[in-house]
C-alpha cells in the first residue's frame, strides 16, 4: 500500500517523504471536469488512442486530459514527456480550482476529491 511505496521511495532516493496524494483515474477525470476543463500548452503534435492533440494551446475535458497525460511511447521523450504533461494538467487544475469563478463548483470538486483521492495532507496544508 501507500506505506510501502513511501518507504521504497525514501530508501531509493534517500529523502524523507512527508506527504502523499493518491488518486485513481476516474478521480483524475472527475476533477478536471469539476473545474470546467483545463487549458495547457502542448509542445508537439501527439496522437494516442484516437485522440489528436495539436501543438499549441489546447483545451481539455476530463477524458482528454487523462489521455493526454498518459501518452508515453508516442513521445520521443518517453516517461519524461509524460511526466511533463501530467504536471501541466495538475498545475492547470490547481490554477483553475483556486480561481474565484470555480468557487461555484466547489461541491463538485469536493465530491470528486472525496471519492477518488487519498492523502495525508490536512486542508490547511493544501
Amino acid at each position: 500500500g501507500v506505506s510501502m511505496a513511501i518507504n521504497t521511495v525514501e530508501a531509493y532516493l534517500d529523502i524523507p517523504i512527508d506527504y502523499y496524494v493518491k488518486m485513481n483515474m476516474e478521480g483524475f477525470q472527475d476533477i478536471v471536469n469539476a473545474v470546467g476543463g483545463v487549458t495547457v500548452d502542448n509542445d508537439m503534435d501527439l496522437a494516442y488512442k484516437g485522440f489528436n492533440f495539436k501543438k499549441g494551446t489546447i483545451d481539455l475535458n476530463g477524458k482528454e486530459a487523462l489521455i493526454y497525460s498518459r501518452i508515453r511511447k508516442e513521445d520521443p521523450r518517453g516517461d519524461y514527456g509524460r511526466q511533463m504533461r501530467q504536471r501541466q494538467v495538475i498545475q492547470a487544475v490547481m490554477k483553475k480550482g483556486s480561481s474565484l469563478s470555480t468557487l461555484t463548483n466547489y461541491d463538485d470538486i469536493f465530491k470528486a476529491l472525496g471519492k477518488n483521492v487519498e492523502t495525508n495532507l490536512t486542508f490547511n496544508e493544501m
